[in-house]
């Protein structure tokens, strides 16, 4: 018992370097740090996760975390574990895991991909258009590619992928049955698509996107 404690409590210091190393590329620059994994001083059958916030220390992120932080950390551990199992060789199936990540925060997760898991086979499943035209604008075509659903109509049809990434196949399919919602979901890929052309050209408009377009 002795053996497997001590190296379990190796394991968990190594999955904790990694976890932290995840923090930092997502948060930099907050006020909290130090996040860890650690086995409670009355039990040695549970892991919990500890951190400093504001540079005080916290046995538990329930206390002081948001829950869009605390998905985030949950995240970093996913992370940490995949960087660290190196025999792994299967896909990595990640499913709408930007839900309340802001888009600052959606931004520095695409630049972990690129830099941790360019040669992984990642299935990357996502509900926020938004986000989906920034994987395709910033992930390579050469390595990644993209597809996007239609909207479900009956159970005859069942699933379809849409002719179109931008998923204007969409709207055109809305037509004759919702002109107006037709209308709706022109705008909103227009939007999207037009802020990050806008991007790439450096044409000098200040919040292009997110929610401080909305003040505009």
């Amino acid at each position: 018992r002795s053996a497997i404690g001590r190296r379990t409590k190796a394991i968990v210091r190594e999955i904790s370097t990694e976890v932290q190393r995840s923090w930092a590329e997502l948060h930099p620059d907050e006020p909290i740090e130090d996040v860890r994994l650690y086995i409670p001083e009355d039990s040695d059958k549970a892991i919990d996760i500890g951190l400093k916030f504001f540079g005080v220390d916290q046995p538990s992120p329930r206390l002081t975390l948001s829950e869009g932080h605390r998905n985030s950390l949950s995240l970093c551990i996913i992370l940490a574990l995949l960087r660290l199992d190196r025999a792994y060789e299967g896909p990595i199936i990640l499913d709408d895991i930007v839900s309340s990540l802001d888009r600052e925060h959606r931004g520095r997760l695409v630049d972990v991909l690129l830099e941790d898991f360019g040669d992984r086979h990642v299935l990357l499943f996502t509900h926020e258009r938004e986000w989906f035209a920034e994987l395709s604008a910033r992930l390579p075509v050469s390595n990644w590619k993209f597809m996007a659903l239609r909207p479900w109509e009956t159970p005859e049809t069942g699933l379809r992928w849409s002719a179109s990434a931008e998923t204007f196949d969409d709207a055109r399919s809305l037509i004759s049955v919702n002109a107006e919602a037709a209308g709706n979901r022109v705008r909103a890929i227009m939007d999207t698509q037009l802020a990050i052309a806008a991007e790439k050209l450096q044409i000098p408009m200040p919040y292009l996107r997110g929610d401080r377009n909305d003040y505009r």
